[in-house]
């Protein structure tokens, strides 16, 4: 255990040895709970899916709908409220 100060912005300073056993970086996201007396830091895991990239989740909705009518012929009409 180790014991901080709070500065007068209310920042702390995560400890170089608690840092490196956790794997925090700079850059990187921490979630902050409070709970009864306690706060908790948690490190964000960043999720690395390309958005155009068959390992996103969102591909295995793809063609799932075959029951509703093809929009993309009318894009612009959908969109704009008339043709463009």
């Amino acid at each position: 255990m180790e014991v901080i100060k709070i500065s007068s912005k209310g920042q702390i300073t995560i400890p170089l040895a608690i840092r490196k056993k956790i794997g925090l970086a700079e850059g990187d996201l921490l979630v902050i709970q409070a709970i009864d007396r306690e706060i908790r830091l948690s490190k964000v895991e960043p999720i690395n899916l390309h958005p155009f990239t068959g390992d996103n989740p969102i591909f295995e909705l793809a063609g799932t709908i075959t029951d509703q009518p093809d929009v993309s012929i009318n894009h612009d009409e959908h969109l704009y409220g008339g043709k463009k």
